[in-house]
């Protein structure tokens, strides 16, 4: 009742306050191919794009994204966030819940840490359609629920605690206590655990428990979880998930490890997570953490929290758009000239919605070269040819996605070169149809060079002196690398 009647609130007020001036200006719910975040978490995940229409820069504090209007502050944008004059500010829906400035492990090649750049929600986009809503409230009051140092339940006996552990009824009584830090290995631990009876085969996770007593749940609206852990956590705020850190995504079990090692400065680091605070409940809460080794050789383990609950007033819609059903790669966005909403073939994160809109969901016809897929052997030339004579055909000679700032296709291509060719139609009052891709690639004699192939297509023989024309599609790998065939006839990609 509460979120409605703000909800209806700022309907009723309208542009009254300066931040009436940001708005949600495009959005794309289902991102498979269109426009990857690369530096964070290398994904392409959901994003949401804010817009300033005013002349001046202006500050996000205490600014709130949501998808559930009955929950308004579900997900605090970053302080600190600053949106330039006429400018746009781009946040991922991808439910990592992390802002610029924190520094990750990266559980991959080249296993370095990085430090995140952009803004990433706790919640990501239904392609089946939703509410997305921004709001804006005053901070009133800031409490700490967990300190640093706090006394916990604990078991660290390398036995499967399965999921009840989680729950606020579970019983804990022969559990151990201790007051943070938690681990070994370190030095500086407060409450040393055990890790069993093998030095290189350690157990995997350690259980901690705590509960605190909230009276009144409009005293909190919100919770900043900062947490130490050594090396990956997951937490639960009775009984449900609301955290994850250096974790594999999907099922979590005893045994499981943390996605990388913890090392230098991340281990002496607490993180902090923003979440909502719709799971407390009025009386005892708790809090339950799972910390787990990136391997049971692992020499150390650490853990420690604290929990701040804020409390706000005030809240007033910003801004707010209800969306359908969504398409791949298809953004949903405002009109420039308009304050209508359309489909964007074209997506443009982080700039004007200045590609065509339509709200005709069909797609334009498939291209398709004239060069049949087989052998072949000095320059060759190729159409494309499309279903119908309304539309254009942009294409690409280096691999990048074509659209309508790319080649205008007017006459037949000469392919001279190994090269990644690919094509799109563009009728009126549709949508851009699907991508045609294909690579050609071209044997001199024992040396293969290749600027570019593709990772996905169908398999087939080239032999190493004739040129292949391959018809596929996937991504561009950049490749500078001489193969001598000279042990195979054949070599099969």
């Amino acid at each position: 009742m509460i979120a409605v009647a703000v909800f209806l609130l700022g309907l009723l007020c309208g542009p009254t306050i300066s931040a009436q001036n940001i708005i949600i200006n495009e959005l794309l719910a289902s991102n498979v191919a269109n426009y990857p975040e690369m530096h964070d978490f290398d994904d392409y995940s959901d994003w949401i794009e804010l817009y300033n229409t005013d002349n001046v820069p202006y500050s996000l504090e205490n600014m709130f994204l949501t998808d559930d209007l009955s929950d308004p502050l579900k997900w605090k944008i970053t302080d600190g966030a600053v949106i330039d004059a006429e400018g746009y500010l781009l946040i991922w829906a991808d439910d990592y819940n992390v802002g610029p400035g924190q520094v990750y492990p990266r559980p991959y090649w080249p296993w370095d840490s990085f430090t995140t750049q952009h803004y990433h929600a706790n919640f990501k986009l239904s392609k089946s359609g939703e509410q997305l809503a921004l709001f804006l409230a005053d901070q009133t009051a800031s409490d700490t629920l967990i300190y640093q140092g706090s006394l916990w339940k604990y078991l660290s006996d390398g036995t499967d605690q399965g999921s009840d552990w989680t729950e606020s009824d579970f019983d804990d009584s022969n559990w151990a206590s201790g007051y943070g830090e938690f681990g070994y290995g370190d030095g500086d631990e407060e409450t040393v655990i055990e890790y069993g009876p093998d030095p290189d085969e350690k157990y995997i996770t350690t259980y901690f428990r705590h509960t605190f007593n909230i009276d009144n749940l409009g005293d909190i609206q919100t919770l900043i979880f900062s947490l130490k852990r050594d090396d990956g956590a997951v937490i639960y705020l009775n009984g449900e998930e609301v955290v994850r850190a250096n974790m594999t995504t999907g099922s979590i079990a005893y045994d499981t490890y943390a996605s990388s090692s913890v090392s230098g400065p991340e281990e002496d680091t607490f993180f902090d997570w923003f979440i909502s605070g719709s799971s407390l409940i009025v009386g005892q809460n708790t809090v339950a953490v799972e910390i787990h080794q990136v391997d049971g050789s692992s020499s150390d383990i650490s853990f420690d929290l604290e929990l701040i609950g804020d409390s706000y007033s005030n809240m007033v819609l910003i801004d707010s758009v209800s969306f359908n059903e969504q398409f791949t790669d298809v953004s949903y966005g405002r009109q420039e000239e308009e304050n209508s909403w359309s489909f964007f073939g074209e997506p443009t994160p982080g700039h004007s919605n200045s590609t065509q809109p339509t709200n005709n969901t069909e797609l334009s016809g498939p291209v398709s070269p004239s060069l049949a897929a087989g052998f072949y052997s000095g320059t060759q030339t190729t159409e494309l040819l499309g279903e119908s004579d309304e539309g254009l055909i942009y294409y690409s000679l280096d691999g990048s996605r074509p659209s309508s700032q790319t080649n205008l296709y007017t006459t037949p291509i000469s392919i001279e070169n190994t090269t990644v060719l690919k094509a799109r139609a563009y009728s009126p009052n549709k949508l851009p149809g699907k991508i045609m891709a294909t690579t050609t690639a071209i044997f001199i004699g024992y040396s293969l060079i290749l600027n570019g192939i593709i990772n996905s297509f169908d398999g087939i023989f080239l032999d190493s002196h004739n040129v292949a024309i391959i018809k596929g599609g996937g991504n561009v790998i950049p490749s500078g690398t001489m193969h001598n065939p000279a042990s195979r006839n054949k070599s099969k990609i």
